[in-house]
């Protein structure tokens, strides 16, 4: 018996196109704020060094050697001495530039000083100083000098290096003229700058009461309006009268701080007084770096800073990236009617309470006005990432005193401590301390935790929400020797990316993971996966959308998984849709304290975003089909697998069947009695995904007839084809056609 044979090659076409991957990262908006402070002029009053301005004294005045770069030179009376003037074009002197509008003068003595101090021709005056002076003290006597125009005083040299020293003339430890002004403004609204200068040494251990320059006219209080500019200054005072800034008699005055300055008044003495005394207002400026460190304590001296005139308000701020650090040996940091704090974006403030000659068993932040009140109200103004400490270290000071109660506005910093050393009564007493959280990044909150003594863990956290606060008295400080306000951990960003190729189909999430703040280390990353939006309501970072992520499980979930640290994760065999993700992160951070070292944990807020894995079709098809027949009538081939590799649900179709020219016999509809060498020939499409079975006519294709595979993750992704029909004859030998058949694979609606 003759034999049929068949070859049918097969063309798919696929009428969508392959995406095998994407990548997103999705990213929370940042909130960004600043403090801003308010100076508001205030005139009060406050009590003062009562000071002669001129003095004689017939003591004997001791010598010295000095070790540092200091010239111990006699002074002779400056009625011969010519004036030292550099011509008025003159703007720069070797490295030095001259500001615009000032007057060069160069300074090789104390008789050149003088005489430029004296001088009233210009109203604008630069001195720059060549060496060390000694002045104050000249003759055996007081020397005052009055600033009578804008005057900045610069030692750093012709070269500009230099930070030459200007030395108080009296060595002695007798503390005479402990209270003598060395330099004084009588005029308003002058502009003096002390830049690149040291004060004291070894062999010059002394200053006085008056600070660097003082405001006085005739004892009673005026609007001096004084803008004093402190730049590179380097001054240590261990002997007596050791008061830098005293402007007890000139009411509105600033002091600003620029560059690098140091003001060490070591000595435990009773002749030293505050840091800063009388001044309005403090300004660290932007950038600049600032130590502080005070010993003394005479009778009533108590604080760092004493409000205006010494007895209204004064305000202190730190601008951005500042640096101040103080160690105080006294007792309390403010004196004064209302103490403000500003501590701007990225600035540090770190305070500590040292050992030295305050010994009151309590440390104010603001002790009120001296012999008026007991305390006074203190607000802190805290900045965007600013890191504000306060560290009571004195052995004999059990606690914080709040008497005049403390606001604390947290706009997003870095973090705010108070402790203390000693173990015993309550961290604050006297008053309250109420934080209020200030800042609108909703997608984290502000964290309180306290510490009690010979815990090794903060503990009971409060979280604060935008525009919440937190009161803190003794009453809830017993035994509690540190409180932290910092802001929770923050998913800044997640990355999600997809990998999509034949029988793969996956999500990578972490493999770019942002946590701010970046200074704690990161304890475990937790990501969560869904087909549907776990958010309540429209926002994902409200309490019942937050809870909603967190109390969502089991089926709901496509992933839960807990990570220790920053480890990516990653799901397989996903079907391509769009997915809801989740992150959220634990962090901790070690601090040591007041000689404790202790870890703090935070948590953030569930990260809601979105990713979409695209759809790849990919098909295992075979590219050749043969059927045979040895006989008339029917015939049927074997079966051909027909298998979805891709991650989306596709449709299987017939859409066209072409002959070759050499076929041996010829395709029809439907067999005759005449027939001669024809065929019907059908397709039969399957797949065990709903039972489906489709037939269709090869000579009369319908190209709706199709089968649906499921993706490769699924049951159902497997179908099947045959090829059957009928042969007329007659059999005369073999006969071969071949036929091209293309398919339609596209994604199944």
């Amino acid at each position: 018996m003759k034999k049929l044979s068949y070859l049918l090659s097969i063309c798919l076409i696929f009428f969508i196109p392959i995406k095998t991957a994407a990548e997103e990262t999705i990213e929370s908006p940042e909130t960004s704020s600043t403090v801003a402070s308010s100076q508001t002029t205030t005139e009060s009053t406050n009590e003062t060094t009562d000071e002669t301005t001129e003095a004689t004294t017939n003591s004997s005045q001791s010598s010295g050697s000095s070790s540092e770069e200091a010239t111990n030179e006699s002074v002779d009376t400056l009625e011969s001495e010519e004036l030292p003037r550099m011509e008025r074009s003159a703007t720069t002197y070797s490295e030095v530039t001259v500001p615009e509008g000032y007057h060069l003068y160069a300074i090789t003595n104390y008789a050149s000083f003088k005489s430029a101090m004296a001088d009233t021709t210009y109203k604008k005056k630069y001195l720059l100083l060549q060496t060390d002076i000694v002045y104050g003290y000249v003759n055996l006597a007081i020397d005052t000098l009055t600033f009578n125009a804008d005057t900045i005083i610069d030692g750093g040299g012709t070269d500009g290096t230099h930070q030459y020293g200007m030395f108080f003339g009296y060595t002695s430890n007798d503390a005479n003229f402990n209270t003598s002004t060395l330099l004084k403004v009588s005029s308003a609204n002058l502009n003096i700058t002390f830049r690149n200068l040291s004060f004291g040494s070894n062999a010059y251990p002394n200053s006085t009461t008056a600070g660097l320059v003082y405001p006085y006219t005739n004892g009673s209080s005026f609007a001096a309006n004084l803008n004093l500019t402190i730049e590179n200054v380097n001054y240590t005072i261990s002997g007596n009268g050791a008061v830098p800034f005293n402007g007890y008699y000139g009411t509105g005055s600033t002091i600003t701080f620029k560059g690098t300055n140091s003001f060490i008044s070591s000595s435990t003495g009773n002749y030293g007084r505050e840091f800063a005394s009388g001044f309005r207002w403090i300004i660290f400026d932007a950038a600049s770096t600032n130590y502080i460190k005070v010993m003394s304590n005479p009778n009533g001296e108590d604080a760092v800073f004493r409000g205006e005139s010494e007895k209204g308000p004064i305000d202190v701020s730190l601008n951005q990236n500042a640096q101040v650090t103080i160690d105080n040996g006294k007792n309390d940091l403010f004196a004064s009617s209302i103490a403000t704090l500003n501590v701007g974006e990225n600035a540090q403030f770190h305070y500590k309470t040292i050992n030295g000659g305050g010994l009151r068993g309590t440390s104010y932040m603001n002790s009120g006005i001296r012999n008026v009140s007991d305390g006074g109200p203190t607000t802190l103004n805290v900045g965007k990432n600013a890191e504000v400490l306060f560290e009571n270290n004195k052995s004999v000071s059990t606690s914080w005193s709040l008497k005049g109660n403390t606001v604390v506005n947290a706009d997003d910093p870095k973090r705010i401590l108070f402790s203390k050393t000693n173990a015993g009564t309550n961290l604050f007493t006297g008053g309250t301390m109420t934080f209020n959280r200030k800042d609108a990044d909703a997608f984290r909150k502000g964290q309180i935790n306290t510490l009690i003594n010979g815990a090794t863990e903060a503990a009971n956290p409060k979280l604060l929400d935008i525009n919440q606060s937190a009161s803190y008295t003794e009453n809830n400080t017993a035994n509690q020797v540190t409180l932290l306000y910092q802001p929770t951990a923050k998913v800044a960003s997640v990355s999600a990316t997809t990998k999509v190729a034949p029988k793969q189909s996956d999500l990578i999430l972490g493999e770019s993971l942002i946590p701010t703040p970046t200074d704690r280390t990161l304890q475990e990353t937790t990501y969560k996966v869904a087909t549907a939006d776990l958010v309540a309501d429209q926002n994902p970072n409200s309490e019942s959308s937050q809870a909603a992520i967190e109390m969502a499980s089991g089926n709901t979930l496509k992933a839960n998984q807990s990570l220790t640290g920053q480890t990516q994760f990653t799901i397989n065999q996903l079907v391509a849709q769009t997915y809801y993700l989740y992150t959220k992160i634990k962090d901790q951070i070690t601090l040591t304290a007041s000689g404790r070292t202790f870890t703090v944990g935070t948590t953030s807020n569930w990260l809601s975003t979105t990713q979409t894995v695209e759809p790849g079709i990919f098909v295992q098809l075979p590219v050749q089909a043969a059927f045979t027949s040895p006989m008339t009538g029917a015939f049927k081939s074997t079966s051909y697998d027909a298998i979805n590799l891709g991650n989306t649900p596709i449709l299987v179709s017939a859409t066209a069947l072409t002959d070759s020219t050499n076929n041996q016999f010829k395709l029809v509809d439907q067999l005759t009695n005449n027939s001669s060498f024809e065929a019907t020939l059908n397709l039969e499409l399957a797949a065990s995904y709903n039972a489906q079975k489709e037939l269709v006519s090869l000579t009369n294709i319908d190209t709706r007839k199709g089968v649906t595979l499921q993706p490769f993750s699924e049951t159902g992704s497997k179908g099947s084809f045959t090829l059957k029909g009928d042969y007329s004859g007659p059999l005369s030998g073999v006969k071969s056609s071949n036929y091209l058949l293309q398919f339609s694979i596209q994604a199944a609606n």
